[in-house]
């Protein structure tokens, strides 16, 4: 059988003002009849770490030509993102997202979360930010570069010489002193930050579906400390939230797990997909 991309058409493609190319047009597409999609001639896999469409292909048709069907049969439009990546490559990803420091601040230096209309909360990406000890040193100066209002979490970068330090009457401020907040907990790696709260009784990664709880969520009835509270105000991952501490890392591990999970169609389906492709393409 023939690889994919020879059942598109072909275009004059410009790739320099006035130079025409014939390039194959992969910008076409075509979907799949659902009567081949619903049949029961599949069988449910769970893709290997490292195991590429290409390798899938060899060991489950022994054809590597066959490794866009996996992405057809599947409804797979994006190879970078739609097929698992490897744990080394996830790992690279994760660093990469969600690099620097993480603080969570607050408006008062009781541990309360802050008003998120207040001027004092307002800051903006990629500002300035200076922060202090209890003793008014300055520890580091850094960017912001992510800030969330509603939990007070703020992503630094070019925060090393917090790295390894620990909070005590820590304050920031912006670049000129106008506004001050107080940190209360602090990750060196932004990757063990929080992402979200999860109902851990109406969750489940194997049905893909999760039930966030709001961070501003109360502990206990309808008053009190609440999620963001009771998590910001500890070194540790509080047991006393009703709900799942889910951080960045996990959070992106179970995105990538969730996509292991794939149909693999047996030969003959793949050779109908085939001929229809070829019929909607207008190829021989």
């Amino acid at each position: 059988m023939s690889n994919y991309f020879t059942n598109f058409p072909s275009i004059d493609y410009e790739y320099t003002p006035g130079i025409l190319k014939k390039s194959i047009d992969i910008l076409r597409r075509t979907d799949v009849a659902s009567r081949l999609l619903n049949s029961n001639q599949y069988d449910l896999i769970l893709i290997k770490d490292g195991q590429t469409p290409q390798s899938l292909a060899i060991s489950v048709y022994n054809d590597v030509s066959l490794y866009w069907s996996f992405f057809i049969t599947n409804r797979l439009l994006n190879p970078f993102y739609d097929w698992p990546l490897q744990y080394e490559k996830l790992n690279k990803r994760i660093n990469s997202k969600y690099a620097g420091v993480s603080l969570y601040v607050t408006e008062n230096s009781n541990g309360v979360t802050m008003d998120t209309q207040s001027a004092t909360s307002s800051y903006s990406i990629n500002e300035t930010v200076k922060i202090y000890n209890g003793s008014n040193e300055l520890l580091d100066t850094a960017t912001l570069k992510d800030y969330d209002r509603t939990t007070g979490h703020m992503r630094l970068n070019s925060a090393d010489d917090l790295i390894g330090e620990t909070v005590s009457s820590w304050y920031i401020t912006d670049s000129v002193g106008s506004k001050k907040m107080y940190v209360a907990r602090k990750f060196d790696q932004s990757r063990y930050a929080l992402n979200h709260f999860r109902d851990s009784t109406l969750s489940s990664v194997i049905k893909q579906i999760t039930v966030y709880k709001s961070p501003l969520t109360y502990v206990s009835g309808t008053s009190g400390a609440r999620y963001i509270d009771t998590y910001i105000n500890s070194n540790i991952d509080n047991t006393t939230i009703p709900a799942t501490i889910v951080n960045n890392e996990i959070y992106e591990s179970e995105m990538n797990d969730r996509k292991r999970k794939i149909r693999v169609y047996n030969k003959n389906v793949i050779s109908q997909i085939e001929n229809s492709m070829k019929r909607v393409m207008n190829t021989k």
